[in-house]
């Protein structure tokens, strides 16, 4: 036998004999492998974040809650009242108002009373049972009681009568207006020589009550001692009290003397607010123990053309909360006799301060 035919035949042997180890060998693995337990395959996670750990949570009460879920005492939205500088509706704004309707000097007053729970404003003369048209330049003034109507359809819901124009036709005269402020559901207060609870006004607004108080100290100095008394006693029921003083120098833009004394004499005796008018133009604003004392709101419906600041008056806007007070500073221009959100900024047009 050749050596070539030998050689193959080994090869053969040898190749056969590897293909039957690893046949072997794959069997053995497969039997294995199946007897043994495999492990749960976890599924890949899409949340790369871990799950919170669930815990027992106490309720408790927001800020602002009571235990039952009502809103607490402070969370009552605030009490909201407007209160302007004079109003004077004879003179050249009774024409104007005989010409284009008795609507016609509230026409864009909407925006300074928007929201308002009340409106407070000096009425700077009367409604005389015979009324007569004030003369031009004239300082005897008469209105018309279709001007109260529209005063009431602008919003305004106080007014003082604590001045020197409203004796303008006596006390006849005086009575008359209190009548037809009340037949337009109009309160009013203060006189121009007397001073007492009888003339105040009290109102209850979201569960506050709001207290109105008009005094005058232009015919002759007031008693401030009579004055601070009657404050204290009408502060003993708690009420946020608004005084308004007609008081100062006409044309004069910075407060006197007297103007202070009384002002911060009334914060002292319990007024939250002090407002002043009469100057005709708008005065400072002074912080007095942290209640604000404004010496003059200016005008808000007047026929004084013959300057600018005569024509530049301001409004306040005044948020009673629980805790504390908000002042919106609203400037007004009152050109033709107009008044209008949007004057002459003369002063900060926002503060609060603590009740």
């Amino acid at each position: 036998m050749s050596t070539n035919y030998y050689s193959r035949s080994q090869f053969w042997k040898s190749f056969l004999t590897i293909i039957l180890l690893l046949f072997a060998a794959v069997t053995f693995l497969h039997f294995y492998d199946a007897k043994q337990e495999k492990p749960a395959i976890k599924p890949v996670a899409t949340n790369v974040f871990p799950e919170p750990k669930k815990t027992e949570v106490k309720s408790e009460p927001l800020d602002g809650q009571m235990e039952d879920g009502s809103p607490s005492d402070w969370e009552i939205p605030p009490t909201t009242v407007v209160v302007t500088g004079d109003v004077m509706l004879g003179r050249t704004v009774e024409s104007l108002s005989l010409s284009h309707g008795f609507d016609y000097p509230f026409a864009y007053t909407k925006d300074i009373f928007a929201d308002a729970d009340a409106v407070f404003a000096n009425l700077e003369g009367p409604i005389p049972l015979s009324h007569e048209k004030t003369p031009a330049y004239s300082f005897r003034f008469s209105f018309l009681p279709e001007s109260i109507r529209a005063l009431k359809n602008s919003g305004v819901s106080v007014v003082t009568l604590a001045n020197n124009h409203t004796l303008d036709f006596d006390e006849e005269g005086y009575a008359n207006t209190v009548a037809e402020l009340k037949k337009n559901g109009i309160a009013s207060v203060g006189h121009p020589t007397r001073m007492n609870e009888s003339l105040t006004f009290e109102k209850s607004i979201s569960g506050r009550e709001v207290r109105f108080v008009g005094l005058n100290d232009t015919y002759a100095p007031i008693d401030i001692k009579k004055a601070t008394e009657l404050i204290q006693r009408l502060k003993k029921d708690g009420a946020f009290i608004i005084v308004a003083v007609h008081w100062g120098e006409e044309y004069k833009n910075v407060s006197n003397e007297r103007q202070q004394t009384l002002g911060r004499a009334l914060i002292d005796a319990g007024a939250d607010v002090v407002v002043g008018h009469h100057p005709h133009v708008v005065e400072e604003v002074e912080r007095y123990h942290g209640k604000p004392i404004f010496y003059s709101l200016g005008n808000f419906v007047f026929d004084q053309y013959f300057s600018e600041e005569t024509q530049q008056g301001l409004a306040v806007k005044i948020a009673i909360g629980d805790k504390e007070v908000s002042y919106e500073l609203i400037p007004v221009d009152l050109r033709k006799s107009q008044p209008k959100r949007g004057g002459k900024k003369v002063l900060p047009e926002f503060f609060t301060a603590s009740r």
